[in-house]
């Protein structure tokens, strides 16, 4: 602690701070947030926030907390899908994703299903790989099944598979990510969004993923918080909220034909920031007494 702690979750960081610990920043990962962000008694909270959007900050200003507490950062993208200061990477993905959504691609679209909840999904993804079986066997479409650290789950999924394929799926259209350790999946997921065309996900802290040029169809939010981040997403015409799960084929596809995916792909790379991580590395170091930076994921 001496060293300074920059958690993505409010518990360490007020509980550190309680406990004496000074510098403590904490990420903020949503766009609008609850008042347990915050210390009952704020004003003599020595937490730092580093809030995503300006309505974050201004939510925490509401709470009490001070004026020079308070930095508005961008959300921190991992450095390997953003590529630094020149945004290579992102820029690099950006351009063969264009290529597929726009139809000019020589290789189907690849959809990530992310949404979260472990066993929760499996019905979900179910129903989505059976009503995109068509799609698959024409090549329009590749999908991912996100398991997370799950490998319970990533065994139902491979069932799921296995049944789409005996169904006519072809083999190697679906997979499953899954890995034994966080480090690990940390890693792959990375490597699967840099390929990504299509992100179905919840709008959680996934939202802040439209800024990458990704675009999002949004699973239905919970709790105030993801509303507020679906909120964000739709106004910058960076994402739209999912249809029936019956009619998955009609309306995704729809979407990717006629350049409304397209449309919230450049929609979301060209108004929505990249440099948060940058910008909150740059806001620790200039304590005095930091030698370095550690960020701690949330939970």
């Amino acid at each position: 602690l001496g060293h300074g702690l920059i958690p993505t979750f409010y518990a360490p960081a007020l509980a550190a701070s309680a406990h004496g610990a000074d510098p403590v920043w904490c990420v903020v990962t949503d766009t609008d947030i609850h008042r347990i962000w915050v210390a009952a008694r704020p004003d003599t909270c020595r937490v730092v926030y580093l809030a995503p959007t300006q309505r974050a900050a201004d939510r925490l200003r509401s709470y009490g907390v001070p004026l020079e507490r308070v930095e508005v950062t961008g959300f921190p993208l991992p450095f390997d899908l953003v590529g630094g200061s020149d945004e290579s990477a992102a820029r690099r993905n950006q351009e063969r994703r264009l290529e597929v959504l726009s139809g000019r691609g020589s290789r189907p679209a690849r959809l990530t299903f992310a949404v979260g909840g472990a066993g929760a999904q499996v019905s979900p993804a179910r129903t989505l790989v059976r009503e995109l079986i068509p799609a698959l066997c024409e090549r329009r479409i590749t999908i991912t099944l996100v398991a997370g650290t799950h490998l319970d789950l990533a065994r139902r999924f491979r069932r799921t598979i296995r049944h789409a394929v005996a169904s006519g799926a072809p083999l190697g259209a679906i997979e499953v990510l899954a890995k034994p350790s966080f480090a690990e999946y940390s890693s792959a997921f990375n490597r699967c969004l840099a390929g990504t065309d299509i992100l179905w996900t919840k709008p959680s802290e996934m939202s802040f993923f439209a800024a990458l040029g990704i675009p999002l169809v949004l699973d239905h939010p919970l709790g105030d918080h993801e509303r507020g981040n679906r909120d964000w997403v739709l106004a910058a015409g960076a994402g739209m909220v999912r249809g029936p799960s019956e009619s998955v084929d009609e309306w995704l596809l729809a979407a990717l034909g006629d350049g409304r995916l397209a449309a919230c792909s450049r929609a979301g790379f060209e108004t929505l920031p990249r440099d948060g991580l940058e910008r909150i590395v740059g806001a620790a170091s200039r304590h005095p007494h930091v030698a370095r930076q550690r960020i701690l994921q949330s939970p």
